[in-house]
């Protein structure tokens, strides 16, 4: 028993002992991170002055806060941090968000299983019900359902990705009552004779499955959003479908408020805060720092322009145009199953991200960055120039920008990871410097003991700590 016990025993301190040499090979050195930039266009000495900083993740429980000297990089710190407590699953960084759209306008699929259909009364439990019954028991069959025979309106489906209140917890995500305020708020009447194609799919034992495509004259929106902790301003812009007639919208097409309490969205507060002319769309909204101005992006058939508000009495503080040429508009068809034609006016307008900086407002286009300065409380253009990066089209999530008074350095993450890409420009919008940062943590990872589970998942940065970038010259 006694040689039973000492074996036990030492076998105990072997184990700790691993446990002990593995814990001490993650702390050591973890503070020594190596950046490496890799130079694409111009002289790195542009970037002198600048710095990065970045929040990383591993497991539960490893953190890295960076501060990358981009100028410099090898002159870059890291503080690591073992966190005793698990952080939680890995979830990636994601911008706070709105993703409201058409439930036509999109494919999408529904299973049920007949009891459960049966004991449901909803427009499309009643449509998949219908269609159930329609279809003999293991086969498939698509029909053209007339939408008028289930809706008045069009469906709507509504997602919130919203900011933390003050006890680091996320507000409701799709709550069933805010998704009913909004679609009755927002009620656009179904197109006469607007069909929905669906397919049911009977070959299964245990229930069925139903798909569904976009309906053939549906009209189609996407959402653009700015977040505050005091609410979400929204709107919508056109694709190349029909857009949706806000005749029964109260206050019309424009620029919508709901506010939020302590992270949850209040359904009473919903309204149109700044009706928008017809014709006019919204294509992107973006917010100052400290959140006072909130700058419109706004699309016509004539051309493109911006108009600033004052976030506190949503009052007209500036409008200005972008100096670029009108979208291309034609008019265009659609034809509902008894062979109507709707014309609509069909206007490709170009996706621009924005950023609003404490002095500056930039926007980005695919060919395009154009550069506005704050002066006297009002934009002035600055300069518009070739964009040479493609990449700047997908500026956000995890894009920043700053003006130091004669250059200026736009930043952006690359896929959740470590290190990002930078773009530097003088006052007069000469591409002075581009390169791309990587750091040593992704070579780490790649050769992880396998002693410690946690260590094997992979980097990702951290969620709500954003990049940003900061100006020693």
């Amino acid at each position: 028993m006694k040689k039973t016990f000492a074996i036990f025993a030492l076998c105990l301190l072997v184990l700790l002992g691993g446990v002990i040499a593995v814990v001490t090979h993650l702390h050591s050195d973890r503070n020594n991170i190596v950046v490496t930039a890799h130079d694409r266009t111009g002289d790195r000495s542009a970037a002198e002055g600048f710095t990065a900083q970045q929040s990383v993740r591993r497991g539960g429980h490893l953190l890295w806060d960076l501060t990358i000297d981009l100028g410099t990089p090898e002159d870059s710190t890291a503080r690591f941090t073992y966190v005793r407590e698990d952080m939680g699953g890995l979830v990636e960084a994601a911008p706070e968000d709105l993703i409201f759209y058409l439930t036509t306008d999109s494919y999408g699929s529904a299973s049920a299983i007949e009891t459960e259909a049966a004991e449901m009364d909803d427009p499309w439990t009643r449509m998949i019900q219908d269609v159930y019954n329609r279809t003999p028991e293991g086969e498939i069959r698509t029909e053209n359902l007339l939408l008028s025979d289930y809706f008045t309106y069009y469906p709507l489906i509504v997602h919130f990705i919203l900011p933390e209140n003050a006890d680091g917890i996320k507000g409701t995500q799709n709550s069933n009552l805010l998704h009913q305020a909004l679609q009755d708020f927002f009620r656009f009447p179904v197109v006469p004779d607007d069909t929905l194609p669906v397919t049911m799919d009977r070959t299964a034992e245990d229930g069925c499955t139903m798909e569904h495509r976009p309906g053939t004259a549906s009209p189609s929106m996407q959402s653009v959003c700015a977040i505050t902790q005091e609410g979400c301003f929204f709107s919508f812009y056109p694709t190349t479908r029909p857009f949706p007639s806000f005749g029964e919208v109260p206050g019309g097409y424009g620029l919508y408020w709901i506010a939020m309490a302590d992270g949850q969205p209040d359904p009473d507060s919903l309204s149109c805060i700044y009706p928008l002319p017809e014709g006019t769309y919204a294509l992107d909204l973006t917010l100052t720092p400290d959140s006072s101005r909130l700058v419109m992006t706004t699309g016509s058939a004539e051309g493109y322009g911006c108009i600033v508000l004052d976030t506190q009495t949503m009052k007209e503080i500036q409008t200005f145009p972008v100096p670029m040429d009108p979208p291309m508009c034609s008019t265009a068809f659609l034809t509902t199953q008894d062979g109507t034609r709707i014309p609509y006016l069909c206007c490709s307008f170009e996706v621009m991200p924005s950023l609003a900086g404490e002095d500056f407002f930039c926007l980005m286009t695919k060919e395009e960055i154009h550069l506005f300065l704050l002066k006297d409380g009002q934009y002035a253009h600055q300069f518009s120039v070739p964009s040479q990066e493609e990449n700047l089209q997908t500026y956000r999530p995890g894009g920043t920008g700053l003006w130091t008074g004669e250059t200026l350095a736009l930043a952006k993450g690359t896929d959740d990871k470590p290190g990002l890409e930078l773009w530097v420009y003088d006052h007069q919008g000469t591409l002075l410097y581009h390169g791309k940062y990587v750091t040593s943590l992704e070579q780490d990872a790649r050769t992880d003991p396998e002693d410690m589970e946690y260590w094997k998942n992979s980097l990702y940065l951290v969620e709500g700590a954003e990049l940003t970038l900061g100006w020693e010259g």
